[in-house]
């Protein structure tokens, strides 16, 4: 999943996983201490549970955006308008948070370093 940040023109990348029951008991325990989940959103894409990992997203220039991911022959989408828009609005939330230095993992991408680098591409 992508989303373009118009101040950069730089894409923001959320990756997905296939571990859904790993994320879905991380979900649950952060839920039972009371903890934000927004980070982690496993949603249906094509009728298949995916995971969409906003805590790992990171920005990149369109020249290493090759072409869709495609599934099964597929190109994987999402149609529905006002999932797109909470999405979109989960991913501002959390991009804002990245770049305020918050941080959801130990592994996080350095976005900082990241971005300085996407923007030189440029």
């Amino acid at each position: 999943m992508a989303f373009l940040d118009t101040a950069t023109s730089l894409y923001w990348l959320v990756p997905c996983s296939s571990k859904i029951e790993k994320y879905e008991n991380i979900v649950e325990q952060k839920q039972k201490n009371n903890k934000p989940t927004d980070s982690i959103k496993i949603i249906k894409i094509q009728d298949k549970k995916t995971v969409l990992l906003f805590q790992d997203m990171f920005p990149i220039s369109a020249n290493f955006i090759k072409e869709q991911y495609v599934r099964g022959g597929q190109t994987v989408c999402i149609a529905d308008p006002k999932v797109v828009a909470d999405l979109e609005k989960t991913a501002k939330k959390i991009k804002n948070l990245l770049k305020r230095g918050v941080c959801f993992t130990p592994m996080q991408p350095n976005i900082h370093a990241i971005e300085i680098l996407m923007l030189e591409e440029k």
